[in-house]
Protein backbone atom coordinates (compact mmCIF):
# COMPACT_ATOMS: atom_id res chain seq x y z
CA UNK A 1 0.00 0.00 0.00
CA UNK A 2 1.03 3.58 -0.65
CA UNK A 3 0.03 6.36 1.68
CA UNK A 4 -1.03 9.81 0.52
CA UNK A 5 -1.82 11.91 3.54
CA UNK A 6 -4.25 10.43 5.96
CA UNK A 7 -5.56 7.71 3.58
CA UNK A 8 -4.08 4.67 1.91
CA UNK A 9 -4.59 3.35 -1.63
CA UNK A 10 -5.36 -0.33 -1.90
CA UNK A 11 -3.79 -1.16 -5.24
CA UNK A 12 -4.89 -4.77 -5.04
CA UNK A 13 -8.54 -3.72 -4.78
CA UNK A 14 -8.13 -1.28 -7.66
CA UNK A 15 -6.48 -4.00 -9.73
CA UNK A 16 -9.30 -6.41 -8.93
CA UNK A 17 -11.92 -3.85 -9.96
CA UNK A 18 -10.04 -3.17 -13.18
CA UNK A 19 -9.83 -6.87 -13.97
CA UNK A 20 -13.54 -7.37 -13.35
CA UNK A 21 -14.36 -4.32 -15.48
CA UNK A 22 -12.14 -5.51 -18.32
CA UNK A 23 -13.72 -8.96 -18.15
CA UNK A 24 -17.20 -7.45 -18.26
CA UNK A 25 -16.32 -5.28 -21.25
CA UNK A 26 -14.82 -8.28 -23.06
CA UNK A 27 -17.93 -10.37 -22.35
CA UNK A 28 -20.21 -7.56 -23.49
CA UNK A 29 -18.19 -7.11 -26.69
CA UNK A 30 -18.41 -10.85 -27.36
CA UNK A 31 -22.16 -10.79 -26.76
CA UNK A 32 -22.54 -7.87 -29.16
CA UNK A 33 -20.48 -9.69 -31.79
CA UNK A 34 -22.74 -12.74 -31.49
CA UNK A 35 -25.98 -10.78 -31.58
CA UNK A 36 -25.02 -8.24 -34.26
CA UNK A 37 -25.69 -10.56 -37.24
CA UNK A 38 -29.06 -11.47 -35.76
CA UNK A 39 -29.96 -7.80 -35.34
CA UNK A 40 -28.76 -7.07 -38.86
CA UNK A 41 -31.03 -9.79 -40.28
CA UNK A 42 -33.98 -8.61 -38.19
CA UNK A 43 -33.46 -4.99 -39.24
CA UNK A 44 -33.13 -6.00 -42.90
CA UNK A 45 -36.32 -8.07 -42.71
CA UNK A 46 -38.22 -5.23 -41.05
CA UNK A 47 -37.14 -2.70 -43.66
CA UNK A 48 -37.99 -5.07 -46.51
CA UNK A 49 -41.39 -5.85 -44.95
CA UNK A 50 -42.11 -2.15 -44.46
CA UNK A 51 -41.43 -1.52 -48.14
CA UNK A 52 -43.71 -4.39 -49.19
CA UNK A 53 -46.48 -3.06 -46.93
CA UNK A 54 -46.07 0.46 -48.35
CA UNK A 55 -46.18 -0.76 -51.97
CA UNK A 56 -49.15 -3.02 -51.19
CA UNK A 57 -51.05 -0.10 -49.68
CA UNK A 58 -50.37 1.91 -52.85
CA UNK A 59 -51.59 -0.99 -54.98
CA UNK A 60 -54.83 -1.31 -53.03
CA UNK A 61 -55.42 2.43 -53.29
CA UNK A 62 -54.90 2.26 -57.05
CA UNK A 63 -57.32 -0.66 -57.25
CA UNK A 64 -59.98 1.36 -55.39
CA UNK A 65 -59.39 4.26 -57.78
CA UNK A 66 -59.78 1.93 -60.77
CA UNK A 67 -63.05 0.66 -59.33
CA UNK A 68 -64.32 4.23 -59.03
CA UNK A 69 -63.66 4.74 -62.75
CA UNK A 70 -66.24 2.06 -63.58
CA UNK A 71 -69.06 4.06 -61.96
CA UNK A 72 -71.84 5.01 -64.45
CA UNK A 73 -71.06 8.71 -64.17
CA UNK A 74 -67.38 8.01 -64.95
CA UNK A 75 -67.75 5.47 -67.76
CA UNK A 76 -64.11 4.27 -67.66
CA UNK A 77 -62.62 7.45 -69.25
CA UNK A 78 -59.43 7.11 -71.26
CA UNK A 79 -57.84 10.23 -69.77
CA UNK A 80 -58.00 8.62 -66.31
CA UNK A 81 -57.49 4.98 -67.32
CA UNK A 82 -54.19 5.50 -69.12
CA UNK A 83 -52.36 7.09 -66.11
CA UNK A 84 -53.85 4.42 -63.85
CA UNK A 85 -52.56 1.70 -66.16
CA UNK A 86 -49.07 3.25 -66.20
CA UNK A 87 -49.02 3.40 -62.39
CA UNK A 88 -50.17 -0.22 -62.21
CA UNK A 89 -47.33 -1.23 -64.52
CA UNK A 90 -44.83 0.64 -62.36
CA UNK A 91 -46.14 -1.00 -59.18
CA UNK A 92 -45.99 -4.39 -60.89
CA UNK A 93 -42.26 -3.98 -61.47
CA UNK A 94 -41.71 -2.54 -57.97
CA UNK A 95 -43.54 -5.36 -56.20
CA UNK A 96 -41.79 -7.97 -58.32
CA UNK A 97 -38.42 -6.60 -57.14
CA UNK A 98 -39.51 -6.26 -53.52
CA UNK A 99 -40.86 -9.78 -53.04
CA UNK A 100 -37.69 -11.33 -54.47
CA UNK A 101 -35.68 -10.32 -51.39
CA UNK A 102 -34.47 -13.37 -49.45
CA UNK A 103 -34.95 -11.66 -46.08
CA UNK A 104 -38.77 -11.58 -46.39
CA UNK A 105 -41.09 -13.91 -44.51
CA UNK A 106 -43.60 -16.10 -46.34
CA UNK A 107 -46.41 -13.82 -45.21
CA UNK A 108 -44.77 -10.72 -46.67
CA UNK A 109 -44.06 -12.52 -49.95
CA UNK A 110 -47.67 -13.73 -50.21
CA UNK A 111 -48.95 -10.21 -49.49
CA UNK A 112 -46.74 -8.60 -52.12
CA UNK A 113 -47.48 -11.34 -54.67
CA UNK A 114 -51.23 -10.83 -54.24
CA UNK A 115 -50.88 -7.09 -54.81
CA UNK A 116 -48.63 -7.82 -57.80
CA UNK A 117 -51.30 -9.99 -59.41
CA UNK A 118 -53.93 -7.26 -59.00
CA UNK A 119 -51.59 -4.70 -60.58
CA UNK A 120 -50.91 -7.01 -63.53
CA UNK A 121 -54.65 -7.20 -64.23
CA UNK A 122 -55.11 -3.41 -63.94
CA UNK A 123 -52.16 -2.79 -66.26
CA UNK A 124 -53.79 -4.98 -68.93
CA UNK A 125 -57.27 -3.37 -68.96
CA UNK A 126 -58.27 -1.63 -72.17
CA UNK A 127 -59.64 1.87 -72.59
CA UNK A 128 -62.98 2.57 -74.33
CA UNK A 129 -61.19 3.55 -77.53
CA UNK A 130 -59.06 0.41 -77.53
CA UNK A 131 -62.11 -1.78 -76.98
CA UNK A 132 -63.97 -0.10 -79.84
CA UNK A 133 -61.00 -0.38 -82.16
CA UNK A 134 -60.65 -4.11 -81.45
CA UNK A 135 -64.39 -4.65 -81.87
CA UNK A 136 -64.39 -2.88 -85.23
CA UNK A 137 -61.39 -4.89 -86.39
CA UNK A 138 -63.21 -8.14 -85.61
CA UNK A 139 -66.63 -7.07 -86.93
CA UNK A 140 -68.08 -8.17 -90.29
CA UNK A 141 -68.11 -5.50 -92.98
CA UNK A 142 -70.97 -3.01 -92.91
CA UNK A 143 -71.66 -2.81 -89.18
CA UNK A 144 -68.49 -1.09 -88.03
CA UNK A 145 -70.33 2.15 -87.34
CA UNK A 146 -72.84 0.59 -84.98
CA UNK A 147 -70.10 -1.26 -83.11
CA UNK A 148 -68.04 1.91 -82.88
CA UNK A 149 -71.01 3.68 -81.27
CA UNK A 150 -72.03 0.98 -78.82
CA UNK A 151 -68.88 -0.96 -77.96
CA UNK A 152 -67.50 0.29 -74.64
CA UNK A 153 -65.08 -1.17 -72.16
CA UNK A 154 -66.91 -0.24 -68.95
CA UNK A 155 -69.27 -3.22 -69.12
CA UNK A 156 -66.34 -5.52 -69.86
CA UNK A 157 -64.29 -4.13 -66.97
CA UNK A 158 -67.05 -4.45 -64.36
CA UNK A 159 -66.89 -8.25 -63.97
CA UNK A 160 -63.09 -8.10 -63.84
CA UNK A 161 -63.23 -5.54 -61.01
CA UNK A 162 -65.79 -7.62 -59.15
CA UNK A 163 -63.57 -10.67 -59.53
CA UNK A 164 -60.57 -8.76 -58.19
CA UNK A 165 -62.48 -7.69 -55.07
CA UNK A 166 -62.04 -11.05 -53.34
CA UNK A 167 -58.31 -11.00 -54.11
CA UNK A 168 -58.07 -7.44 -52.79
CA UNK A 169 -59.78 -8.48 -49.55
CA UNK A 170 -57.26 -11.28 -49.03
CA UNK A 171 -54.33 -8.94 -49.72
CA UNK A 172 -55.80 -6.31 -47.39
CA UNK A 173 -56.18 -8.85 -44.58
CA UNK A 174 -52.62 -10.12 -45.05
CA UNK A 175 -51.24 -6.59 -45.07
CA UNK A 176 -53.07 -5.74 -41.85
CA UNK A 177 -51.72 -8.95 -40.31
CA UNK A 178 -48.17 -7.93 -41.21
CA UNK A 179 -48.70 -4.51 -39.67
CA UNK A 180 -50.05 -6.01 -36.44
CA UNK A 181 -47.17 -8.43 -36.00
CA UNK A 182 -44.30 -6.15 -36.85
CA UNK A 183 -42.07 -5.84 -33.80
CA UNK A 184 -40.60 -2.47 -32.80
CA UNK A 185 -36.86 -2.27 -33.00
CA UNK A 186 -34.94 -2.80 -29.82
CA UNK A 187 -32.42 -0.27 -28.60
CA UNK A 188 -29.38 -2.35 -29.55
CA UNK A 189 -30.78 -3.01 -33.05
CA UNK A 190 -31.20 0.73 -33.64
CA UNK A 191 -27.69 1.35 -32.30
CA UNK A 192 -26.25 -1.32 -34.58
CA UNK A 193 -27.96 0.02 -37.70
CA UNK A 194 -26.84 3.59 -37.00
CA UNK A 195 -23.30 2.40 -36.32
CA UNK A 196 -23.29 0.32 -39.51
CA UNK A 197 -24.37 3.34 -41.58
CA UNK A 198 -21.93 5.65 -39.83
CA UNK A 199 -24.70 7.97 -38.59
Amino acid sequence: MICFGPGEIDWEAISAVGTVSASFIALFASWLAIRAPEWARAAERKEATDEVVFATREALSLYEFARSLTAPEMGWPTEAVLPMRIKAGHLTVTLDRLISRPSLSDGAIATGAGALNIMEVLASLQTVEETRRDAIARAPAGIEGRIARYAGSRLQVLPIMEGLESAAEIVRARMEGLERHRKPRRMFEIFYRHTERGT
